[in-house]
């Protein structure tokens, strides 16, 4: 269903009917932005194009029906040969992304979404960051049976206040400063239709069309998403395995002019970096030293209870805060927070209310309710457990590939060697789904790939999928195998 309400029809062919306004999709290519430039020297670019396709899937940046440029026109647009690009065109084809009809063009496939299966076995997703499932839905269930009892239904039906029902937003600020050690006034507290929804409020907020925001070199994909809505640039700046470089950051802002920055200073995606409380200190000195914004995202800080205090903690006054209960309860709530410098408050508030008016008053009661009885407290603790089994499975299989720093996660980060599109192609044709990282061009970027662990259903799940990650890396890193 779209936006406005009309269901999209489907093709004989099985291709949605497309939105002609839509924008055609673009691949962002190592070493250039998505308007252009060639793949990074590193694998072949005809794979480049079809792994930034996968990727763009795995993180809905865009949908089955997305149109494709011609093959003519794309290679224009990245400086490559039509043979490449049809090449390209053809491995998409081939692993079921794209499709075409005579007289419409190449779009996304329908069945793009779909859970393939190799040799009848299921594909292994471990492209997307997702939580473990821990018994949440029956918790959710029950919460909501009790809002339904409550007699507040006919009141969370109606319209109400942009940031959310003062007691929601109060049990969100209670469980930030008792759970994680985020203390924020709840009269600064917006809730929201996820963490993506308040990073978006937040750029909104804090800048105007065009303007460059700084990011890690590699990063979260929903953010170019939002970028390229927006009209912002992106500009990559270094990391080391703490995350983002001070100096490097300093230079960027100087070079660039941006006016703001995003990042992830615990369990940062990709690669898994966590910020000791030095580092965090002398990030928020570099965005004071350059009067800029920042929005932090901070949603697997309940994974990492000894990381040090949020940037938003340290500098108040400049850094928007963005969580959410994702990633701790469950994605489908669509719960999420902001938390705004006072100066941004009343532009994040026109921001909401041009998005969505308010998030869902139910389900933020629903929220607020777990939030209070600790629900939310219990699953927290039982995804940690679960992340732990995961990460230790992960270290006897991956053992020396692997980086395993102290902070257990969802996510690690396998360093590769010139070898990460042919990994990824491997995986793919064995049975296990991976996707490369989003790289943004302005510093150099390290080279690897996320192995998600809380996507697979179980734990037999998981190890058949690192057992055949570990085997290709085994038999030199995919190039025996492509």
């Amino acid at each position: 269903m779209t936006e406005d309400g009309r269901t999209d029809s489907v093709t004989e062919t099985g291709l949605p009917e497309a939105s002609p306004a839509a924008p055609p999709w673009l691949p962002r290519l190592q070493g250039g932005g998505r308007s252009g430039g060639r793949p990074g020297r590193h694998g072949p670019a005809y794979l480049a194009i079809v792994e930034a396709l996968a990727a763009d899937l795995a993180a809905a940046a865009i949908t089955p029906g997305t149109r494709i440029l011609p093959q003519r026109e794309m290679a224009e647009r990245l400086g490559l040969s039509v043979g490449t690009v049809a090449k390209a065109y053809a491995e998409a084809a081939r692993r079921g992304l794209i499709a075409g009809e005579v007289g419409r063009g190449t779009y996304v496939s329908a069945t793009a979404a779909a859970r393939p299966t190799v040799g009848g076995a299921a594909m292994v997703d471990m492209s997307l960051n997702t939580p473990p499932e821990s018994g949440a839905g029956p918790l959710i269930a029950a919460a909501m049976a009790k809002v339904a009892a409550s007699g507040e239904v006919a009141t969370l039906l109606d319209y109400l206040p942009h940031a959310g029902v003062p007691a929601h937003r109060a049990a969100m600020a209670a469980w930030l400063a008792e759970d994680l050690g985020r203390p924020f006034p709840a009269a600064g507290i917006v809730l929201c239709n996820g963490a993506q929804h308040g990073i978006a409020l937040a750029l909104m907020a804090a800048l105007a069309p065009g303007d460059t925001v700084l990011v890690e070199a590699v990063t979260y994909p929903g953010i170019a998403g939002i970028a390229a809505r927006f009209g912002h640039r992106l500009h990559g700046v270094a990391l080391d395995a703490e995350g983002l470089v001070p100096a490097a950051l300093d230079e960027a802002f100087a070079a660039t002019g941006a006016r703001a920055l995003y990042c992830m200073p615990t369990l940062q995606t990709p690669t898994g970096a966590v910020m000791s409380a030095a580092r965090r200190e002398a990030i928020v000195a570099v965005l004071r030293r350059h009067d800029a914004w920042a929005i932090e995202d901070d949603v697997y800080a309940f994974l990492a209870p000894a990381a040090g205090p949020a940037l938003a903690t340290l500098a108040p006054e400049r850094v928007a805060y963005v969580g959410s209960l994702a990633k701790c309860l469950a994605p489908g709530l669509r719960v999420g927070v902001l938390a705004a410098p006072e100066a941004l408050r009343g532009r994040v508030n026109t921001a909401l209310r041009g998005t969505g008016w308010m998030a869902s008053p139910l389900l933020t009661a629903t929220a607020a309710h777990l939030l209070r009885s600790g629900g939310v407290r219990a699953q927290a603790a039982r995804k940690r457990i679960l992340a732990a089994e995961r990460w230790r499975l992960a270290q006897n299989i991956l053992g020396r590939h692997a980086r395993f720093p102290g902070t257990i996660g969802f996510h690690l980060w396998l360093p590769t060697t010139g070898a990460a599109a042919e990994i990824v192609t491997a995986a793919a044709a064995q049975g296990v789904v991976l996707a490369p990282p989003l790289v943004i061009p302005g510093a150099p970027a390290p080279e690897g790939l996320r192995l998600c662990l809380g996507a697979p259903a179980d734990l037999a799940e998981v190890r058949r999928g690192l057992g055949i990650v570990a085997a290709i890396l085994d038999q030199g890193g995919g190039r025996a195998l492509v």
